[in-house]
C-alpha cells in the first residue's frame, strides 16, 4: 500500500466470474440470472497508449480521446471511436495503431465459449 494512499483494489475472479464479467462488459448489462451490483458491469475503459484498463475516472478520462469505454466499442462498433480519434490533433498521428488495437479488443466478439447445458433440463 503506498503511503497516504487507499489500499489498490484486487479481484480474484474464476472462469464463471470472467465470463460474466466479459458478458456484461460487452453487452453494458448483467445476464439475466446475475443478482448484485449492476454498476460492476460498466465503466472499464482502455486507455490506446498505455493499453491499461482501468474503471472510469472522469478528471483523469473526460478529456483525453485516449481513453476508451469498452461497452461502447462493443454495442457501437469501431467506426464512432476511429471518427472521434481522428477528428483529434493530438490523436491523429497514431490512428492506425489506434485502430489496431481497438480491432484486437473487439476480436473478443468473434472467439467461441464453450457451452455446458444441464441434460436434466433445468
Amino acid at each position: 500500500m503506498e503511503r497516504g494512499g487507499a489500499a489498490p483494489r484486487v479481484l480474484i475472479l474464476d472462469g464463471q466470474q470472467r465470463i460474466t464479467s466479459l458478458y456484461g462488459i460487452i453487452r453494458g448489462r448483467p445476464p439475466a440470472f446475475f443478482h448484485g451490483d449492476e454498476k460492476v458491469f460498466s465503466g472499464l475503459w482502455f486507455h490506446l497508449d498505455d493499453e491499461a484498463f482501468e474503471f472510469y475516472a472522469p478528471a483523469k478520462m473526460r478529456h483525453d480521446p485516449r481513453w476508451i469505454d469498452l461497452t461502447s466499442l462493443y454495442t457501437r462498433g469501431l467506426e464512432p471511436h476511429i471518427w472521434a480519434l481522428n477528428a483529434h490533433r493530438r490523436t491523429r498521428p497514431r490512428i492506425v495503431r489506434y485502430m489496431e488495437r481497438l480491432a484486437r479488443l473487439r476480436q473478443v466478439l468473434e472467439r467461441d465459449f464453450h457451452q455446458e447445458k444441464d441434460s436434466r433440463g433445468g
